[in-house]
């Protein structure tokens, strides 16, 4: 562990500049008013002017190796979060130093980057094995990894250093459940619910739990279970749209966790591309949800399969300068996580063979439609009339 150092003066001031400027940075990504929104080489080279300002300004480190990471570039964004990690322990004031280690792995957890917040939790451990949170950390990683014996151990600590705070309680719990071990699952579930009967991550646990203990099988078993649909079809029935949206949301969420996490845990698996893979499908399936406008599942792939071109055509009209990198994202996103669903029993191989041979046959046409769209959309030759007339050609009306 580095040891702390004192800011001078001229340090301080510095410091003080390059928080500034950061926070100007952030401020101007949130609001870009009439501005195009910064591209990542651009923002990585505010970041690096920043760093200029102030060597030691390790947030802006931190930010830079996030953002590479999330754009696939593995050595530059672990070297940053490398450089990054040892200035906050050497330069961060005591007081804020959880605090901030807390966003930092939160950062890293978002990206589903276990290996590395694991790496870093092992690291902090050693001159840090009494703070709860950092435990905590450590056993939420490691059980992300399959190594459920050191996480079992770690929440437990974090349980025995803060015996009343029940996010950690809950997540010892949830450790147990997913390693099979129900009987110390339920004891840490029901502790968690003592500690606040209302949370509703625990009382989501214990859900889980019970259906567990009823029908068997694994955790994963548990998120690629079927849909109920008649369930679903009696509730929209009778109205009950909020519990509708619940129960679709756990489902849709459920089959994205499970890939998540099975990604997590294989070795030969690209973790530089499962974030963008995972957040191209909440995004797209977000939007795909808003034009059926009632029950979406994400295993519905007959219904993707009968209106993929229109839904891209509507995508294309309503995000815009949809370019060849947007489309191929949303491809690979697609195939990846229906080959995980046909893996896994939750949908046919034959279907996903079927959805894979018709969109991939529709491909080269969307690339050249969204190539035409864009081209008429910056044309300040034309004029809207004559616009809307190619819009209505390229997109086949599907945008009206």
């Amino acid at each position: 562990m580095p040891k702390k150092t004192q800011p001078t003066q001229n340090n301080q001031k510095a410091w003080e500049m390059a928080e500034s400027e950061y926070s100007s940075l952030f401020a101007s990504m949130a609001v870009p008013f009439l501005s195009e929104p910064m591209t990542l080489e651009e923002i990585l080279e505010e970041l690096e002017a920043i760093i200029g300002t102030c060597s030691w300004f390790y947030p802006a480190y931190l930010e830079q190796g996030i953002r590479l990471l999330a754009n696939g570039h593995e050595q530059q964004g672990t070297r940053k979060l490398d450089e990054g990690f040892w200035l906050m322990l050497k330069h961060c004031p005591q007081e804020q130093l959880i605090h901030s280690i807390d966003h930092f792995l939160d950062g890293l957890e978002i990206l589903w980057r276990y290996d590395l917040s694991h790496k870093y939790a092992q690291t902090l451990i050693e001159s840090y094995p009494d703070v709860g949170l950092i435990q905590d950390c450590l056993g939420y990683s490691a059980a992300m990894l399959n190594h459920f014996d050191q996480a079992a151990r770690s929440t437990a600590a974090a349980v025995q250093l803060e015996p009343d705070n029940v996010h950690f309680a809950s997540n010892h719990g949830w450790i147990h459940l997913i390693a099979g071990n129900l009987t110390e699952a339920e004891k840490a579930l029901h502790r968690a619910k003592e500690i606040e009967p209302e949370d509703r991550i625990v009382l989501g646990n214990i859900e889980i739990l019970e259906f567990l203990q009823e029908h068997g099988g694994t955790y994963t078993d548990y998120l690629l279970r079927f849909a109920d649909k008649e369930e679903l079809e009696r509730l929209a029935d009778e109205e009950r749209w909020e519990e509708v949206d619940e129960l679709v949301e756990d489902y849709n969420s459920g089959r994205i966790e499970a890939m998540g996490m099975l990604a997590v845990r294989s070795a030969g698996s690209d973790l530089s591309k499962l974030s963008d893979r995972i957040s191209t499908l909440k995004h797209f399936f977000g939007f795909v949800h808003k034009l059926e406008n009632g029950i979406f599942l994400y295993d519905d792939i007959a219904f993707l399969d009968t209106y993929f071109k229109t839904i891209m055509h509507k995508f294309i009209f309503k995000f815009k300068d949809v370019d060849q990198e947007m489309v191929e994202s949303i491809y690979a996103a697609l195939l990846q996580f229906y080959g995980f669903l046909a893996e896994h029993n939750v949908i046919t191989s034959s279907a996903r063979d079927d959805f894979k041979s018709n969109i991939l046959a529709l491909q080269s046409e969307i690339l050249e439609k969204t190539r035409r769209y864009n081209a008429i959309r910056h044309d300040p030759s034309l004029h809207e009339p004559e616009k809307e007339a190619l819009r209505d050609e390229i997109l086949e009306g599907d945008h009206a």
